[in-house]
């Protein structure tokens, strides 16, 4: 990244976000509204041409000309390939149709459990968020969940308040005790891929399931991530992230968001 090529922490979440997408051409991915919206965009313009991006109200292969202010907006709509039925246009994920789900979160664990629905324990929460949307169906069954959210110790928590969507390791609703369990016992596909942040980027070991540190961006410090994180993380394969570029900077400032709807900077 150059000197003199000043960049907020909300588009570089954005940036490094869309840089997800790149082995993705040509597939399904169900976007979750808000800065999910803007990474799909930017991939869209520069890696991604044939992505068939999906938001949750059913809109196929959208085309977003402008930044919609809510999932139910008209922006999202207008130019896309099929308006779907919400639930039909959800259970594609089901259908192994499509493979790659963008989410946000409130609070997120070391499993990549996502909560979307309350602060609070569940008989006395301090208040309520938005809830699940398709945060349930993209989680479940995409093959690849990637999750975008800015960290700090109250986002990345040891334990969520409440699981809105499932990680690798989540409580079986169906047994009494409910019991942490591995997302397969819950017969449920795929999971989560990645954690984009506004310091950089987690993925998940293999045998244990639990998040580590991959990446970290430009300017940022490993210390700074550990003071941000409410569980313990693994720095051990941290790298230094490839720092963000005039174009992609141009592209998410001047052809996806010019009117800074989403005020990432």
């Amino acid at each position: 990244m150059s000197e003199n090529l000043q960049i907020s922490a909300q588009e570089k979440m954005v940036i490094y976000a869309a840089r997800q997408l790149k082995p993705f051409d040509n597939k399904q991915a169900l976007i979750g509204i808000g800065l999910p919206v803007l990474a799909s965009q930017v991939a869209k313009y520069l890696w991604c041409g044939g992505l068939k991006s999906i938001i949750e109200n059913g809109s196929f292969d959208a085309i977003i000309a402008e930044i919609p202010f809510s999932l139910f907006g008209g922006r999202i709509s207008y130019g896309c390939s099929a308006q779907l039925d919400n639930g039909f246009a959800l259970s594609g994920a089901k259908r192994g149709r499509v493979e790659i789900g963008f989410l946000g979160a409130a609070q997120v664990d070391k499993y990549g459990n996502i909560n979307t629905t309350q602060i609070g324990p569940i008989d006395n929460p301090k208040f309520r968020i938005a809830g699940s949307g398709g945060a349930v169906d993209i989680g479940c069954y995409c093959a690849h969940t990637f999750i975008v959210c800015a960290q700090s110790k109250r986002t990345f928590v040891n334990q969520v308040d409440y699981v809105t969507t499932p990680g690798w390791v989540a409580p079986d609703n169906t047994k009494a005790g409910r019991a942490w369990v591995p997302r397969e016992t819950l017969r449920l596909t795929g999971g989560p891929a990645a954690i984009i942040t506004n310091l950089g980027i987690m993925k998940f070991d293999e045998k244990t399931k639990e998040a580590y540190l991959d990446e970290y961006y430009p300017g940022v410090t490993i210390e700074q991530i550990l003071d941000n994180t409410g569980f313990d993380l693994d720095v051990s394969r941290a790298r230094e992230a490839d720092g963000i570029t005039g174009e992609e900077l141009t592209v998410l400032r001047t052809k996806v968001d010019p009117l800074n709807i989403y005020k990432t900077r």
